[in-house]
């Protein structure tokens, strides 16, 4: 799903033809830049031997988890409802961690990396 949603927002940056180049490349960068970030993610979770957690779970990187969604993955996954709560919601916050520490290395002054995330997000939405 969350790779669904990655794809739509690829061809819609690749087909757009009323962006200026700037935007359109600034598009693809932001693509890029979640695509790693999600990337690492799944490598931190397959080492641990939880990717078929990762898989259950990041769905949840787009959208919000709700109560029903957390016991069905608990169920899938023999845990607490409870424990995948948690770990959906630790899952997102590495999910940004891993994002902002890609995103500064590109940005020119650490006062700048606060609004990338908000710039990036911003990009896909338009």
């Amino acid at each position: 799903m969350a790779e669904t949603r990655l794809g739509e927002a690829r061809f819609t940056c690749e087909s757009t033809t009323d962006q200026t180049p700037e935007r359109t490349f600034d598009r693809s960068w932001a693509i890029a830049v979640l695509d790693q970030a999600l990337a690492g993610l799944q490598q931190e979770f397959a080492t641990r031997g939880r990717a078929a957690h990762f898989e259950d779970w990041k769905v949840f990187l787009t959208r919000e988890a709700t109560a029903a969604d957390c016991a069905a993955s608990a169920r899938r996954l023999g845990l607490s409802a409870g424990a995948v709560t948690v770990a959906v919601h630790r899952m997102r916050e590495r999910y940004g961690h891993l994002l902002r520490e890609i995103v500064a290395h590109t940005v020119p002054a650490p006062t700048d990396l606060d609004d990338e995330p908000h710039y990036l997000f911003g990009l896909l939405n338009e």
